[in-house]
């Protein structure tokens, strides 16, 4: 199945749910003789969205767009309390204490930087819903509770699974692609957890707590052999397992009760190349729509149902 087929297949189930708008070694920040400190000019030059202020008695700018000036920190927006989306992505931020003084942040999206911390005056933020992070630093995550959060990018930073995410009551979406998990989060307690991305780690073992409502769980590229530990996501619709290792019909057997099952990749991996591949997994998960990259076809269907009827009364005997 081509890339381009499968973002297709996972966009489309997305767009049905509720919308939300690798060295060990630590990387060194760049040194340019263009660097930039963030200067009251610069911000100037930055912000836009005139908007009024959460008190209602005057306006301010509330957005701030910075990009690839090669700042370090945020020190100088202590003094623009009224701001309410930052984008500061693709710089050279180190130190971010300078949001502690925006309460009425709501997105934030500092991607491409070199943040290995979260300040402790950002834990708690009431109003925060967006929050982009990905390609940083951050080996752990110590905010403990972000009460409208419903958008999470970690991708390409270097957690593992001892972290913990469970201060996240609105979190519908939540990516940690190309980290260093070897298995997958235990600690992610999300009630309204839709969407959860994990590709392009080394997770070898599958455990998680209660998701009663995640639909779309994304594990490509990892080093999965055995499909236990799906049993506390009672209404997952689409699972992607490409380039794994799973090798035996036997491990197909344990995502049978995974009864809202609908899309299941499974491409690049040894059990592609079984004798009957897609007749034998469709007749033990009966209710599959897609899989891999075609669609199930009722011919399909009736034959897996067939050879599901013989294994039974075979069984039996």
């Amino acid at each position: 199945m081509d890339d381009d087929n499968e973002n297709e297949v996972e966009k489309g189930l997305i767009d049905t749910l509720e919308p939300v708008a690798v060295a060990e070694e630590e990387e060194a920040i760049p040194v340019s003789a263009d660097m930039l400190p963030l200067t009251p000019e610069l911000i100037a030059s930055s912000l836009s969205l005139v908007a009024r202020t959460a008190q209602g008695l005057s306006h301010a700018f509330t957005r701030l767009e910075i990009h690839e000036k090669e700042i370090t920190n945020l020190n100088a927006l202590e003094t623009y309390p009224h701001l309410r989306y930052v984008d500061c992505s693709d710089n050279n931020l180190v130190n971010i204490e300078g949001l502690n003084n925006l309460k009425y942040l709501l997105a934030l999206n500092l991607q491409n930087n070199y943040i290995s911390s979260i300040p402790s005056g950002l834990d708690r933020r009431e109003f925060l819903q967006h929050v982009n992070l990905a390609k940083n630093n951050f080996k752990d995550w110590t905010v403990n509770y972000w009460p409208m959060c419903s958008f999470l990018n970690l991708n390409e930073n270097k957690l593992t699974e001892s972290v913990t995410f469970d201060g996240y009551p609105e979190l519908l979406h939540l990516e940690l692609r190309a980290n260093k998990f070897k298995a997958t989060p235990e600690k992610l307690v999300a009630p309204k957890l839709q969407r959860l991305y994990l590709g392009a780690n080394e997770i070898s073992s599958i455990k998680f707590s209660e998701l009663p409502t995640l639909q779309v769980l994304n594990l490509r590229a990892n080093k999965i052999d055995k499909l236990e530990g799906f049993d506390k996501l009672p209404n997952l619709v689409y699972l992607n397992l490409r380039t794994n290792k799973v090798d035996s019909m036997a491990q197909i057997d344990n995502l049978i009760n995974l009864r809202s099952l609908r899309i299941l990749i499974l491409i690049e991996n040894p059990i592609e190349h079984t004798d009957s591949y897609r007749l034998e997994v469709v007749s033990r998960l009966y209710k599959l729509e897609r899989l891999d990259k075609d669609q199930v076809s009722n011919e399909e269907r009736e034959e897996a149902f067939a050879l599901r009827v013989t294994y039974h009364i075979t069984s039996h005997k």
